[in-house]
């Protein structure tokens, strides 16, 4: 885990992102993250890392255009910016069937459709699937290889009753999208993946418009006696006052085994949850707990219904949509514009974050690594 000061974040990303530019240093990481890999096949990972070093080096050129352009074009080409950082996750978890010359043609179109709504809000996205219902495109190819990342908790360590250790790391399994099932009634549209960026839950809030995440934070104890063996532990999920269906929705990803029944405890405060887990018999490999984006060290977003998108796809949705209506739908973009509508602040707020976002998130993929702002 790695703490960033928030101002500085868009800065270190593409700073540290750069250093997988270096070919052979990439190369011999990648084999050495990827065992599997024969080591003959040497000279086909550094063709594919050359191939990521090219997506980086786009992602870059377009987020830069994003940053000089108005308020007609710079959704669109933060998409495409986007679009380019997939191409660096897919190259980099993925097999050498993934390169771009031997890439599956299915792969090579958006993979996702625009369905026109009343408003732009109202617009939406449905991924495109094949005959076996598997997603295609580059968002289908991308969803392969994406995941959630790890719950992450302060954790305290008392020792003979006397001195404490604290800190933070993660506390849970990583989860691949593809272990989740995608809605069959799928289409998004922008105001559902809006609402499941956590860097837009203030503005939807002023805006009056109920976001879809549930503010909270894991914590975790353990007492150890003077001979270092573990006497007691503690696990407590703390969820933060949301609206009844979304703190029900996070609640019904809490998954324990009925001999757990004792060692759990809930309070529930004004609008909020806290749970309270003993784990001094270990139950964490007989427990399942709601996926999460991330937030500060003190706090984190759970996700409910949604979670079959983690952060990165609901900003991918988000910026096609408002990049295709740019694009082919103009009129509705320029009634929007004209009357400084809440859609065009939601949709550049979306813009600014998802420059600071999307190069930390696929950042914290290749490190192997959770950002947190400090």
């Amino acid at each position: 885990m790695t703490t960033i000061n928030e101002s500085r974040s868009r800065e270190i990303a593409w700073r540290r992102l750069a250093q997988f530019q270096d070919i052979e240093r990439s190369t011999d990481r990648l084999l050495n993250q990827r065992p599997e890999i024969p080591r003959g096949q040497r000279d086909n990972v550094r063709k594919q890392i050359q191939q990521m070093s090219f997506s980086l080096t786009q992602a870059k050129e377009f987020f830069k255009s994003a940053e000089a352009s108005g308020p007609t074009t710079r959704a669109l080409q933060t998409y495409y910016g986007l679009t380019a950082l997939a191409n660096v996750v897919i190259l980099w978890e993925g097999t050498g069937n993934d390169c771009f010359e031997r890439r599956n043609g299915r792969f090579n179109a958006h993979g996702l459709e625009l369905k026109l709504g009343n408003d732009v809000l109202a617009f939406g996205a449905e991924p495109k699937r094949q005959w076996d219902a598997s997603l295609s495109g580059l968002f289908g190819l991308w969803h392969t290889y994406a995941t959630h990342i790890p719950q992450y908790a302060e954790c305290i360590e008392y020792h003979g009753g006397e001195s404490t250790v604290s800190r933070y790391r993660p506390v849970s399994s990583v989860t691949s999208l593809c272990e989740i099932t995608f809605p069959s009634a799928s289409q998004i549209n922008l105001l559902d993946g809006l609402s499941h960026i956590p860097a837009l839950q203030q503005s939807l809030s002023a805006y009056g418009i109920k976001p879809r995440l549930a503010r909270g934070r894991v914590d975790i104890s353990d007492s150890f006696g003077v001979n270092r063996e573990r006497i007691e532990g503690k696990r407590t999920f703390t969820i933060h006052p949301c609206a009844e269906d979304i703190r029900m929705s996070v609640m019904e990803r809490f998954l324990f085994l009925p001999r757990s029944f004792e060692d759990i405890s809930i309070i529930q405060p004004p609008n909020g949850i806290i749970i309270k887990l003993d784990t001094t018999r270990d139950h964490s490999a007989n427990s399942s707990s709601p996926e999460a984006f991330a937030g500060t060290k003190d706090q984190m977003y759970f996700v409910g219904s949604g979670d079959y998108l983690n952060e990165f796809g609901y900003y991918y949705v988000c910026l096609y949509i408002a990049g295709m209506i740019t694009r082919y739908h103009p009129t509705h973009w320029i009634k929007e514009l004209a009357t400084n509508s809440v859609s065009t602040a939601l949709v550049d707020e979306l813009v600014d974050s998802a420059l600071t976002r999307l190069p930390l998130l696929v950042l914290s993929l290749l490190e192997r690594s959770i950002f947190l702002y400090d």
